[in-house]
């Protein structure tokens, strides 16, 4: 299995959740209803559960990276630190997210959101959008190959290697066993 692919693929779950729980909680704090927090608490959650998937599978892919494009490994560790920062916040912000979601859900649905859910869910969203931010720029940095776009496991040769190699070896110029062919003669030979 490509493991490049499939990060490619699930990388944009928490992401994409992370960014939504910051806006939802920024929504919630202007006009304060019940129901635009209790959107955030779950958006949160489930950016954590999406996360450590994500995590797994770019461990993964990062080992098959390095290997195919050494040029790369800088991108791909500044991109790794950052991910294990947020595997962690997004975990305790899912965790909190879950905390929030049952207890809003569990009150009177008259009653408004204690202001501990609220803070409890507008610090880990915060911190979710910033980290999942920084992820994210220091994973565009690491430049992507046609290969990696299949579900397909990539050539075992590394791909700067072959770039190298056929920098390196000039093809030397062979003439063919086979004369062109000349228009003026039949192509099949008459029979007799």
């Amino acid at each position: 299995m490509n493991w490049i692919y499939v990060h490619l693929l699930i990388n944009y779950f928490p992401v994409v959740l992370a960014g939504i729980a910051f806006l939802s909680v920024l929504v919630a704090m202007l006009i304060g209803k019940r129901q635009t927090w209790l959107y955030a608490a779950i958006t949160l959650t489930l950016a954590g559960v999406f996360v450590y998937p994500t995590h797994v599978s770019g461990e993964r892919a990062g080992r098959i990276f390095r290997q195919r494009m050494p040029s790369a490994r800088e991108q791909i560790d500044s991109h790794e630190q950052a991910a294990d920062i947020t595997l962690w916040i997004l975990l305790g912000s899912g965790l909190l997210g879950i905390i929030g979601w049952y207890r809003i859900a569990s009150d009177d649905p008259t009653a408004t959101v204690p202001g501990w859910v609220k803070v409890a869910l507008t610090v880990p969203a915060l911190a979710s959008g910033g980290a999942v931010a920084v992820t994210s720029v220091r994973g565009g940095h690491i430049g992507h190959q046609p290969w990696e776009t299949s579900l397909h496991a990539p050539p075992v040769m590394a791909v700067d290697s072959t770039i190298r190699l056929k920098a390196i070896q000039s093809v030397p110029s062979v003439p063919s066993a086979i004369p062109p062919r000349d228009s003026t003669v039949p192509a099949t030979p008459p029979s007799h």
